[in-house]
């Protein structure tokens, strides 16, 4: 069984095996866009995993039972789901592949990210944003754990609930699983390349923090924050904020991430350059006029070299 691909094989023709955050990073590639190495575990493993175990008989009674008016009732069928989860290890066949090609992406890089790829996520009618898990600096002892939590978040309480309000079938959902190699980000964002509050598609928005992109995301900083005039690539407005503390390697752990302190000048400090964002937008207007949507790009800068994490369509528009 082909279980794995690296993400230069997959494309948005692979949609239902790889998911659309595996697919788009494919495209990205074709484009030439610097993204970091990595491949995809296909959505076929997550189902091998569920049906040749026998976890999909286990769980299927849990699902049918959920009272979505009870909050209580969905937590509880999540625990439950991750106690089933728990007990039972991945097939052989699909852990053999897997580590055979993360040992090809390990001697390039220690540490390595691993990403949820859900088949229905990072459409244009539904995004499922932040509701699937992703794991930093994962080491070798963790690593088919991490998996197995990718895939056991298509079944958290904000997942359910968001199937359930799009009607899409709980046993329709399936996971891919994406494993890159880990960018020590010295400064991470994200860009809009249609201005999301005032619609105006001549502006894009550059947010930017010191350190990993998850400052940003668990709202734990305020990023700085740049209007651009897309034709230009030239700010028009700009807003520095404190950027007290940053996500980093946990060097004490040697695996994971930490928050730690910024010095004062460096917190209060600008932590991107005209030249940096010339040059992301740049590379996102090329980004949208290939996928022919506006587009909500995360990003990360190491030792002066941009890459791109992920792209998606911005669906609120």
């Amino acid at each position: 069984m082909n279980y794995v691909s690296w993400l230069e094989e997959v494309s948005r023709y692979n949609l239902e095996s790889v998911g659309a955050k595996a697919a788009n990073l494919g495209e990205l590639i074709k484009l030439h866009i610097p993204i970091p190495k990595g491949y995809v575990l296909k959505a076929n493993a997550y189902k091998d995993f569920l049906y040749n175990t026998g976890i999909i008989d286990k769980i299927k009674p849990l699902l049918d039972s959920i009272d979505y008016k009870d909050i209580k009732s969905i937590e509880r069928t999540h625990l439950s789901i991750s106690e089933v989860f728990s007990k039972i290890l991945i097939p052989k066949a699909i852990t053999d592949e897997v580590i055979k090609y993360y040992k090809v992406l390990r001697e390039k890089n220690h540490h390595v990210a691993i990403r949820s790829s859900s088949i229905a996520e990072d459409l244009p009618q539904s995004s499922f944003a932040g509701i699937h898990e992703t794991y930093l600096y994962v080491s070798e002892d963790e690593f088919m754990e991490c998996i197995k939590g990718c895939w056991l978040s298509l079944f958290t309480p904000r997942a359910l609930i968001y199937r359930q309000t799009r009607n899409i079938k709980h046993e329709d959902a399936s996971m891919a699983v994406i494993v890159q190699s880990m960018i020590n980000s010295e400064k991470s964002g994200v860009i809009f390349t249609y201005h999301p509050i005032t619609r105006n598609p001549e502006q894009m928005i550059i947010e930017s923090v010191w350190g990993l992109g998850e400052a940003l995301v668990s709202g734990s900083v305020t990023p700085d924050h740049y209007v651009v005039n897309k034709n230009l690539c030239k700010t028009i407005h700009r807003i520095i904020s404190n950027k007290r503390v940053k996500v980093v390697y946990d060097f004490y752990k040697g695996k994971g991430t930490k928050m730690e302190e910024i010095p004062k000048d460096l917190a209060n400090s600008e932590s991107l350059s005209d030249s940096e964002i010339y040059n992301l937008c740049k590379m996102a207007k090329r980004i949208e006029e290939y996928f022919k949507h506006p587009q909500d790009i995360e990003w990360c800068i190491e030792e002066n070299k941009i890459y791109i994490l992920q792209s998606r369509p911005i669906t609120t528009l």
